[in-house]
């Protein structure tokens, strides 16, 4: 049955999908507390979304006062930044226009032409939010 086939595909790749994010928060949230039990002294956390987030709630269940005790920034400014009691202050990358760029590079060597610009820069946008 083909229907059946297509569900049960589906199914099981939405759960390997499933396991990899539960896979990866645990990875953060290990990382987070022994961050907190190597650096006990630090004043400032600087990481991607996850990671901050991650140490957000470490800080938080360590009764850490947040940004007063300790700042926390993060790098990237994706939408879940902006999911959580507080809203982190980010570096907002333009993550979509970096996107365009690599792919229009990736069509020109596809196609056998010279990519010119290996080098790109973009400008950032800082997310003011109430970690820091």
């Amino acid at each position: 049955n083909p229907e059946l086939r297509r569900a049960l595909r589906d199914y099981f790749r939405i759960r390997s999908e499933k396991v990899k994010v539960e896979e990866s928060i645990t990875v953060y949230k290990d990382a987070a507390e022994r961050i907190f039990e190597e650096c006990s002294d630090m004043d400032g956390i600087f990481g991607v979304d996850m990671a901050a987030i991650a140490c957000l709630r470490e800080a938080k269940l360590r009764k850490l006062k947040v940004p007063e005790e300790l700042s926390i920034v993060s790098i990237d400014g994706t939408y879940i930044t902006k999911l959580g009691p507080e809203i982190l202050t980010s570096i907002v990358q333009p993550i979509e226009k970096m996107a365009k760029k690599l792919v229009s590079m990736i069509i020109l060597q596809i196609e056998g032409k010279q990519v010119e610009e290996i080098k790109a820069i973009f400008d950032v946008e800082i997310q003011d939010g109430e970690t820091c």
